[in-house]
């Protein structure tokens, strides 16, 4: 399936990038589901405001956020995955 293989190819990139701290993980998915998300919206579904705006003002904006995600500071956040999401 594709999306095992961008899984793959983000957390490895986020891997290389995060190296080895305590809150790697955490950091990944938060990337992973900023990237995946700009995806979908921007070039998939063609959403405004996020379609609109040219490439490099929304590249800007974008970095901020995952430049956030990568050096930020971050809410606790748990990996329970046993934890019901349902709602």
């Amino acid at each position: 399936m594709a999306w095992k293989k961008s899984h793959a190819i983000i957390s490895f990139a986020c891997a290389e990038t995060l190296g080895d701290t305590s809150d790697a993980p955490q950091r990944a998915a938060i990337i992973e589901c900023l990237i995946a998300g700009m995806i979908l919206t921007r070039y998939i579904y063609r959403l405004d405001p996020a379609a609109s705006p040219p490439a490099p003002a929304f590249e800007a904006a974008f970095a901020s956020s995952l430049q956030h995600a990568i050096t930020g500071p971050l809410q606790a956040m748990t990996l329970d995955r046993s934890e019901n999401h349902e709602r």
